[in-house]
């Protein structure tokens, strides 16, 4: 083999690993990036009763717009839905999440609690918020430790 042709061959390698990486970055750039963030918020009404609400939030960090179609709170063998609002509305899905843009959504606790605790589960449990898309997609939150015994007091 000639050096002309060593170039030739090293020249055409790189070529093709530039191209490589140059589509995988392409790829990954228009991949939905969905964060999702579950909290629970423990606040007291005007007539001093403390709740507990769990507020989600689903957040377009890509270029692209998703559609979330569905919501479940999962743990590690089940997932409970569909959910009502503050104002007792079911929560509004479909909904197009723009890049840039968040979709929350607010609910009561206690039929999660209600739920869990009929399913026999124990006092603490890991949950997570998954929202699905159209194509089957999962956006899962972190695991969020929730506990099922709580009495209203602060800790």
């Amino acid at each position: 083999m000639t050096i002309p042709d060593i170039l030739t061959l090293l020249i055409a390698a790189w070529g093709a690993i530039l191209a490589t990486a140059l589509a995988v970055i392409e790829w990954r750039r228009r991949k939905p990036r969905v964060r999702v963030i579950l909290d629970e918020v423990r606040f007291q009404d005007l007539d001093g009763n403390t709740k507990r609400t769990f507020w989600i939030r689903a957040m377009n960090w890509g270029e692209k717009s998703v559609t979330l179609d569905d919501l479940v709170i999962s743990w590690e063998r089940g997932c409970l839905g569909p959910f009502y609002d503050e104002s007792g509305k079911p929560v509004s899905l479909p909904h197009e999440l723009q890049p840039g843009n968040r979709y929350e959504v607010r609910f009561d606790a206690a039929s999660v609690t209600e739920s869990l605790r009929k399913r026999g589960k124990p006092e603490v449990v890991s949950l997570r918020a998954v929202f699905s898309d159209p194509l089957g997609r999962r956006y899962a939150s972190e695991s969020h430790d929730f506990s099922l015994n709580w009495d209203g007091t602060t800790e």
